[in-house]
């Protein structure tokens, strides 16, 4: 069975045709989804606005027919949706486990593992703070492209590798997360980070017999 893991999608109102298409197509690569969290955007949008979007024509059906797993984000708690959430996953969790090859794969969104800020006060600000500090953000990789991410989010991960959780696994156990925004495989410390997908960006990861990948692409400019 070949798994798709993706997060961080921050989906919003705005359809973006592009990043549907290549969502799309590692969807229909795959045997079963999971969605691992910040699904969409629920500092900036309510799930009506969303539901109510194309993304529902256009990508829910998608995920619906591969019976995606949806685990919650800090984007998109879980009290921020509601039974329409079988509109593009058969079942919701906030942490799901599964064996492929030799390897067992605890996939959760990362914010219990590795709290930030915006997880405690992100519902709380108003909508035109996180949309300056998101433009913010697209500006750094716009001009500095992945070197921005190796140097602004990846110490999180290295702490999430030094932290209790992974200590805790054992040499046949991947830890996968988004969250963080740096995609990764590191089969040294176990850990797997799926990156995100938004300002132009895609990133998954695919594990099929215990093979593990890490896909990241542009799609604009």
């Amino acid at each position: 069975m070949k798994y798709l893991i993706f997060s961080d999608t921050h989906l919003t109102p705005q359809f973006e045709p592009d990043k549907c298409r290549l969502l799309l197509e590692a969807i229909r690569d795959a045997d079963r989804v999971i969605i691992n969290g910040d699904f969409w955007e629920g500092y900036l949008c309510s799930f009506d606005e969303l539901v109510a979007s194309q993304w529902s024509k256009k990508l829910f059906p998608a995920l619906l027919a591969k019976k995606a797993i949806y685990l919650f984000g800090n984007h998109d708690l879980k009290k921020l949706s509601d039974e329409r959430v079988n509109l593009f996953c058969e079942k919701t969790a906030s942490q799901y486990e599964f064996k492929s090859g030799d390897f067992t794969f605890i996939v959760e969104h990362g914010d219990r593992v590795y709290p930030m800020l915006d997880s405690r006060i992100g519902l709380m600000l108003p909508g035109w703070i996180i949309k300056i500090l998101q433009s913010v953000e697209e500006l750094a990789l716009r001009i500095f492209g992945h070197g921005f991410t190796h140097h602004a989010y990846r110490p999180m991960n290295e702490k999430v590798k030094k932290g209790e959780i992974i200590s805790q696994m054992d040499e046949h156990t991947y830890l996968v997360m988004g969250h963080t925004h740096y995609g990764e495989v590191d089969h040294n410390a176990r850990y797997i980070n799926s990156g995100f997908n938004k300002y132009g960006y895609i990133s998954y990861v695919t594990v099929e017999d215990g093979k593990i990948d890490l896909i990241q692409k542009k799609y604009k400019e």
